[in-house]
């Protein structure tokens, strides 16, 4: 059955038009068109630039790219249904666990993050870092699969800075891949929650970052760390200071 756009009322009385641009609502696994393609709790989303829509679809265990201009989905990475960590000789012949966050960056490369895995994988399955067993921790290291992540969620990419930033929820952090060489991981900065998603703004070197119940704003780039109501001292790595400033909501 089809379902018409919905009119919205926004602030300044325009309007805004919400539609199912693919999936149905119904559980599943399918490509195809539209209301005709099947998902199992999509996650992350991200643009690449060359109209297209990558989406996470953590319970299939795969990645599926969404064509904007025609709404056909595509499988590109994964095996439905199957768990795993192995890297195919082709994206479709890799394995993941649970993907939760995908990022497409200006330069085509697209980014995983691997959730159950504890780790940053590209498309093709290949291991950018988090260890290669599974293993999760907490560890910054030289060589990005030294490190040890703790359930990833999401990531964003700063191509001209040279770092994926990647939101790690269950050690407090945002966390610093090197994008080229060895992947080195490091610690941005330290919160006192769970953090679940980062949006940045590489021109203005900030970030916003979804913490338990709040939202902050990181400023990174050589100054110090505080909040903006209350003073709140949060570690950082020993490299660089960042400013943090809750902008809404209780931790």
């Amino acid at each position: 059955m089809s379902v018409a756009p919905v009119p919205r009322n926004v602030a300044g009385g325009n309007t805004t038009v919400v539609a199912v641009l693919v999936g149905n609502g119904a559980i599943g696994f399918g490509d195809g068109v539209g209301r005709a393609a099947r998902f199992n709790a999509p996650r992350g989303v991200s643009l690449d630039g060359a109209g297209g829509l990558y989406v996470a679809d953590e319970n299939n265990q795969v990645i599926r790219r969404v064509e904007l201009a025609t709404r056909e989905v595509t499988t590109v990475a994964g095996v439905p249904g199957a768990r795993g960590r192995s890297v195919g000789a082709t994206p479709l012949e890799s394995t993941f666990y649970n993907p939760n966050g995908v990022e497409a960056d200006a330069t085509g490369n697209v980014y995983v993050a691997d959730m159950f895995n504890h780790a940053v994988r590209m498309l093709s399955g290949a291991w950018v870092a988090g260890s290669t067993s599974g293993a999760f921790g907490f560890a910054n290291a030289a060589a990005g699969t030294n490190a040890t992540f703790d359930y990833p969620h999401m990531l964003r990419a700063d191509v001209a800075g040279g770092l994926l930033y990647v939101a790690d929820p269950n050690n407090y952090m945002v966390r610093t891949i090197a994008i080229a060489g060895t992947h080195t991981v490091a610690t941005l900065t330290t919160f006192t929650a769970v953090v679940r998603d980062i949006a940045l703004d590489v021109t203005a070197h900030v970030m916003y970052v979804a913490v338990s119940n709040s939202v902050y704003i990181v400023t990174y780039g050589g100054v110090s760390t505080s909040e903006l109501q209350t003073p709140l001292v949060l570690k950082t790595a020993p490299a660089a200071q960042r400013a943090s400033t809750a902008l809404a909501g209780w931790r």
